[in-house]
């Protein structure tokens, strides 16, 4: 059983019935149109030494979440995110364009398309018997 005692409300009405109406006007955009992410490696980034997320500490570095936050953590290294972020794609170009890769991608890839070329209807070999 509820009841409403306007006596212990700790905002008024009107303020109360403008923030629900904000929150609606919020929750009505579907989340997959909100704002992503703003780096390339948002919630990716795990400190080597405790496992924590690492956590943008000014516009440009970030560090141990638990370091920063919680000083649960002995990694006080700060790194800078282009330099991560660089450091990501060059390996990643390196192992995805490497030859022996390419050349599993490819061989795997003309493979399917043979197999897709190869595949017989049924009945493609029945003789019409009129």
């Amino acid at each position: 059983m509820t009841a409403e005692i306007p006596e212990l409300a700790i905002i008024d009405t009107k303020t109360w019935e403008a923030a629900q109406t904000r929150r609606r006007m919020i929750n009505a955009t579907p989340l997959r149109q909100r704002r992503g992410p703003k780096r390339l490696l948002s919630g990716l980034l795990k400190c080597g030494v405790c496992g924590a997320s690492y956590i943008v500490v000014t516009r440009d570095y970030v560090a141990c979440s638990a370091y920063r936050n919680k000083g649960t953590c002995d990694n006080n290294r700060t790194m800078r995110m282009v330099e991560i972020e660089q450091r990501v794609l060059t390996a990643l170009k390196q192992r995805l364009l490497a030859p022996d890769a390419v050349a599993t991608a490819g061989l795997s890839h003309l493979t399917e398309q043979l197999q897709h070329e190869l595949v017989v209807p049924a009945g493609a070999f029945e003789l019409d018997r009129q």
